[in-house]
């Protein structure tokens, strides 16, 4: 057969794919009309996809032109997905379906500094772990399609990671886990993984134009998309922002810098901030009682509750923080001018304020006042469902071998 159109169907099918995964329920017809496939084109497709296994038929429906047409969706039961996601000193594994359900959990604390000697110690505890987890759930695990490993600090090219805190350095933790456990392993940070996602949703003239997603938990961070295609720079470390310095005289991070953009508007540092104001002896009453009421929990939502009751001390908390969003989302604007700005995190999407507040700060600065604003958007995945970025991110890369 022709290459080019052995490549065209491999295309089309891929396209095809991430469709039906997107939507969930699709009928022939509006994917065809979606992705301006022939509906013949796409009928071949999905006939071939069924009898793979890959996709089903689901109920009959009615559709907007008044005729029932089946639609098809993904076969959670054809393949399932291992998402590793290392933080700190833990290990998160969650074995998934295909559409990022869940399916077993484990969680692991594994000593991740890397010093005297001990990278072999590190990685083998960290192999070790995913080993074991994969061994209790045996039974579950015969139809991996792949694994995504997320992991803190820079991934290289060639998918070695440095991490600042762990002190790692070229760290090939994802080849080892590979030959370790004979399941294809794809590496990244959670930054990338959640921005590839979100991007998939904005409209059509906005996603092939530029889009910034900024991420405010875990950590801070930017990924830059033109036309669709991420950035990565010379050394695959594009949107380090969250080290930019916001106040030179600020707190000193972890990093050498001080007053770094992470430390004023990531979340851990944010709660951290919350919780040495109940420390203080005038701490805020109204706070400390929604606290208490939550068994001693501090969490974003109360502090805006706190404000929203009334609490001054709360609100020059997140008034600071504001400034400080602020701050960056100019730089942003004014160094990258991006058509769209997506922001992702409790920060943004629990409450209005902060982000209102930001905006506002941005909008007084910017050198050229005019109408040509980027669009504003906050992330349509919340933190709590990241598997769900990660199974799609993984399932694409797994493409080629699935087709």
């Amino acid at each position: 057969m022709n290459p080019s159109i052995v490549e065209s169907k491999k295309s089309n099918i891929k396209m095809i794919l991430m469709e039906i995964l997107l939507n969930k329920d699709i009928s022939r017809i509006e994917l065809s009309k979606r992705l301006g496939i022939s509906p013949a084109t796409v009928a071949l497709i999905i006939t071939e996809l069924v009898q793979k296994n890959l996709i089903v038929e689901t109920d009959e429906k009615s559709s907007s032109v008044g005729r029932k047409s089946r639609l098809v969706r993904i076969n959670e039961k054809a393949y399932e997905i291992l998402s590793v996601r290392i933080r700190h000193s833990t290990i998160y594994m969650r074995l998934c379906d295909i559409n990022g359900q869940i399916k077993a959990s484990q969680d692991a604390v594994v000593n991740m500094v890397i010093e005297n000697g001990n990278a072999s110690e590190v990685v083998a505890a960290i192999v070790n772990n995913i080993l074991e987890f994969l061994s209790k759930n045996s039974d579950k695990t015969k139809r991996i399609a792949g694994m995504t490993l997320i992991v803190p600090g820079m991934v290289s090219a060639d998918g070695r990671v440095d991490w600042l805190e762990g002190k790692w350095k070229q760290l090939p933790l994802a080849g080892a886990i590979q030959y370790a456990t004979g399941i294809p392993v794809f590496v990244d940070i959670a930054l990338r993984i959640q921005g590839s996602y979100e991007i998939r949703f904005l409209p059509e003239e906005l996603r092939s134009r530029s889009v910034v997603f900024l991420s405010l938990e875990p950590g801070v961070g930017l990924a830059y998309y033109i036309d669709g295609k991420i950035l990565q720079g010379k050394n695959n470390m594009f949107g380090e922002i969250g080290h930019v310095s916001l106040n030179e005289n600020g707190p000193e991070c972890y990093c050498g810098n001080r007053g770094c953009f992470e430390f004023y508007c990531e979340k851990a540092h944010i709660i951290e901030r919350l919780k040495r104001l109940l420390a203080e002896t005038s701490g805020c009453s109204i706070f400390r009682a929604l606290v208490d009421e939550n068994h001693g929990e501090v969490s974003l939502d109360m502090a805006f509750q706190a404000f929203r009751m009334g609490s001054i001390q709360v609100q020059e908390i997140l008034l600071d923080v504001a400034t400080y969003l602020g701050r960056a989302m100019l730089m942003i604007r004014n160094i990258l001018d991006p058509d769209c700005i997506i922001l992702s995190g409790d920060l943004v999407t629990v409450d209005p304020y902060v982000l209102q507040t930001a905006l506002a700060f941005m909008r007084e600065r910017v050198p050229i006042r005019t109408r040509n604003e980027p669009s504003i958007r906050t992330a349509k995945l919340p933190p709590n469902k990241f598997e769900t970025s990660v199974c799609l991110y993984t399932f694409e890369n797994m493409l080629d071998q699935i087709i």
